[in-house]
């Protein structure tokens, strides 16, 4: 079950990725010459999302600091946080550019 979760996960992580990492790499090409391919951009994100998800499913850590914590309402308002952050960075650069 939990590695069907993970990989569900990952699956959802991934197909996120691939979109926005082509879209990014459409631009890179116009503007700024970049060199990296799409393979390492991949590489890059596993190490950063991956293998951390991967290494606290397979330690599966009892962390105390969590408990009477509700872990889902802290990841929401993570999520509304950044949201709000990139729209207001968008609107920043928007503006910016006029």
């Amino acid at each position: 079950p939990a590695n069907l979760r993970l990989w569900k996960i990952c699956t959802v992580v991934n197909k996120l990725l691939k979109n926005d990492l082509e879209n990014l790499e459409r631009r890179a090409m116009f503007t700024n010459k970049n060199e990296d391919c799409l393979v390492c951009k991949y590489i890059r994100w596993y190490f950063m999302i991956g293998v951390p998800i991967l290494v606290f499913t397979w330690l599966q850590p009892e962390l105390n600091f969590f408990r009477g914590l509700n872990l889902s309402n802290i990841a929401a308002v993570l999520v509304t946080i950044a949201l709000i952050g990139v729209v207001v960075w968008k609107y920043y650069n928007e503006r910016e550019d006029r």
